[in-house]
């Protein structure tokens, strides 16, 4: 049966196809981000990537810390946000971009690891990059947030799905052994 992932031909090329599509979003996002993070020709290169992330981390950071602020009485926003700031944007960025690179070529190669680390980075990165909510009502910048969010929920789920359908796809190999 050429309807599920692992049927004939025509099924495993589809899929492969899929894999290879969806992973190359993944791919060549991070080595954009990789190539800015590590071989910045100029101040500007860093410049334009601290104003795209930096803003949004400390957006998240700030409202983060005023959450658990409420909640953990004992400690002062203050002396949260400084432990919210142990490790810098660098770091952060560098170690996102690592999962996303290594995911993406996992993925690729029909490992569901590749999916599960992406659903991870998609799952940290998409509030953070996307917080629809903050924005002003109706305006443009909600509106792309709110698009761009929901694409990536959309990429969470083709994920979920290639995790699912993998595992499927090693429970009717192992039936076929037995």
């Amino acid at each position: 049966n050429d309807s599920k992932m692992g049927g004939g031909g025509g099924g495993k090329f589809l899929a492969h196809f899929g894999r290879v599509l969806l992973a190359s979003l993944f791919l060549f996002s991070g080595m954009h981000k990789y190539h800015a993070l590590v071989h910045a020709n100029s101040i500007s290169d860093v410049h334009a990537l601290e104003r795209s992330i930096a803003p949004r981390f400390a957006e998240t950071r700030a409202a983060l810390g005023a959450a658990l602020a409420a909640r953990l009485k004992s400690f002062s926003e203050k002396e949260i946000a400084e432990q919210l700031l142990v490790i810098d944007d660098a770091t952060i960025a560098m170690f996102g971009t690592i999962i996303e690179l290594l995911g993406s070529v996992l993925l690729m190669l029909n490992f569901t690891l590749g999916s599960k680390l992406l659903m991870v980075f998609v799952s940290c990165v998409t509030p953070i990059m996307h917080p629809f909510w903050r924005r002003e009502e109706l305006s443009a910048s909600r509106e792309i947030e709110t698009i761009m969010f929901w694409k990536n929920v959309a990429l969470f789920g083709a994920l979920v799905m290639h995790v699912g359908m993998s595992k499927e796809e090693a429970k009717e190999e192992k039936e076929k052994e037995e």
